[in-house]
């Protein structure tokens, strides 16, 4: 069964909220200064904590803090995969040029396709699998942050130097 969901966030802000018919469906609130997120859904709550620096991985935890999956980003794809511990893998990646559109599947029943504006999206799902869901807007957020931080690292020399 296909379902269209709609995504809102703040502007200046990392915390997603998802909706199914204006009815909240889930919502993702990330910290401030780390990439770690708590993904609160219908039936479960789950942790997103990210480690590492040049070789980063996002582990995912349940409610009861039990490892369930491990995101491994490709930064230089920017694509992701995740392996959830019952040994089932799901790819991530940008479906087009201006990285407003993205999708997330497992290669067989699960597909999810997400599109976004500044603040907003929607998302296409075929599948009722939250995680599958909460972990596709949490990648995005990921690689969002970092290209952040490159344009700053890029940008902040050419302002220093012009004062």
């Amino acid at each position: 069964m296909k379902q269209l969901l709609t995504w809102t966030k703040g502007l200046f802000d990392s915390n997603y909220q998802i909706y199914n018919n204006s009815q909240i469906r889930a919502s993702l609130h990330f910290s401030s200064w780390k990439n770690n997120a708590r993904g609160i859904a219908l039936h479960k709550n789950y942790y997103f904590t990210t480690e590492g620096f040049f070789n980063p991985v996002t582990k995912i935890r349940d409610e009861n803090f039990q490892d369930i999956g491990v995101i491994t980003y490709h930064s230089w794809q920017l694509k992701a995969t995740i392996t959830f511990t019952n040994l089932e893998h799901a790819s991530w990646g940008y479906t087009n040029g201006w990285l407003s559109q993205w999708s997330i599947s497992n290669h067989r029943e699960k597909q999810i396709q997400y599109r976004s504006s500044t603040a907003s999206g929607t998302i296409l799902s075929n599948n009722e699998d939250e995680l599958l869901l909460l972990s596709g807007v949490f990648i995005r957020e990921y690689f969002s942050r970092i290209m952040i931080l490159i344009l700053i690292i890029i940008f902040l020399p050419a302002l220093i130097r012009g004062f």
